[in-house]
């Protein structure tokens, strides 16, 4: 089996994202740190069952701007789409429950997704063009998330699943999705390297059809909530940036 990294080098516009011109952001911590992380069970968001997910030939897991998950490496920043020269398998994924839509919301149910390119990322704030980095969370204490930012695979469709007031767009071309009527999950760091993102049981998502990444499309708010623990690899490097 062959196994490619590819060398991805540019700014992650979809960690800083909600219209306006890529690397416009200034990151206040620009470093790229390897990460692991446990997608706890029980929740909207939910593992596949095998173990923590890990910075890897397979999966992509970084705190760059955010903190990220991407189930398979292979995947363009923009659109999610696949890479069709990428010959490693897809041995990881991440469940999502959109069965639970929110009444008079226009959201259908659409079942329990688990998507082998699933994407999580967790953002705290950003204030004009400076980006205040999940990484620089004060140690011991809690604050809101700005943007939980996932991206859910099934059908044949691409849709992304938004939490909190800040879309995607404006540090890159993509266009912005609607955030209204959405909750904010809870980032709290326990330690100088270990954190936990959370929205409680009655969480809200909005969810928007993406397969056109300049013309998204508005699906309705769903019932969402999630428990992810992350922490920094010791010693550990990024295999590539986004």
């Amino acid at each position: 089996m062959v196994v490619r990294i590819l060398p991805y080098l540019l700014l992650n516009a979809s960690l800083t994202v909600a219209q306006g011109t890529r690397g416009q952001a200034v990151y206040q911590d620009p470093n790229c740190y390897s990460m692991s992380a446990v997608v706890e069970d029980g929740h909207a968001l939910a593992s596949d069952g095998k173990g923590p997910y890990a910075e890897g030939p397979d999966a992509r897991v970084q705190a760059r701007g955010g903190m990220s998950i991407w189930s398979w490496r292979y995947t363009d920043n923009r659109g999610n789409k696949q890479d069709p020269s990428a010959t490693a398998p897809k041995v990881r994924s991440l469940k999502f429950d959109l069965d639970h839509p929110v009444p008079n919301s226009a959201a259908q149910p659409l079942g329990i997704i688990s998507d082998p390119i699933g994407r999580f990322h967790a953002l705290w704030k950003r204030e004009n063009n400076r980006l205040f980095n999940f990484t620089i969370t004060p140690i011991g204490q809690s604050v809101q998330s700005d943007r939980i930012e996932m991206w859910v695979f099934t059908g044949g469709h691409q849709y992304v699943l938004q939490m909190g007031p800040w879309a995607m767009g404006e540090f890159s071309d993509r266009k912005g999705v609607a955030v209204d009527g959405t909750s904010q999950a809870t980032i709290t760091r326990t330690s100088d390297s270990a954190w936990i993102i959370s929205a409680p049981k009655g969480s809200i998502a909005r969810l928007s059809l993406y397969d056109d990444t300049d013309k998204p499309q508005d699906k309705g708010l769903y019932y969402f909530d999630l428990t992810v623990k992350a922490n920094k690899i010791p010693g550990a490097s990024c295999l590539d940036i986004r």
